[in-house]
C-alpha cells in the first residue's frame, strides 16, 4: 500500500565553510537525492572546519518512544 503525500523529514545537514571559502562539494547518502533543502541560518563561521576549507555534518536522528 503506497503512502500518497507522505512527507519524510531527513536529518539536518550542517555545513561550515572557513573564511574565504565560497563553495563545497561532497557526496551525500542516496536518500538526499531529489530532496528540497532550506537554508535556516547564515551565521558567520560558527565552527572552524578541522582541515580548513569546509565540512558537512549530518545531524543525529533521535527515536523517542
Amino acid at each position: 500500500m503506497g503512502c500518497v503525500g507522505l512527507v519524510v523529514r531527513l536529518p539536518n545537514l550542517e555545513i561550515n565553510l572557513a573564511t574565504g571559502v565560497h563553495d563545497l562539494t561532497t557526496k551525500l547518502e542516496p536518500r538526499y537525492v531529489d530532496a528540497n533543502v532550506e537554508v535556516v541560518d547564515l551565521s558567520p563561521f560558527p565552527r572552524l572546519p578541522p582541515h580548513g576549507g569546509g565540512c558537512v555534518m549530518i545531524e543525529a536522528t533521535w527515536i523517542l518512544n
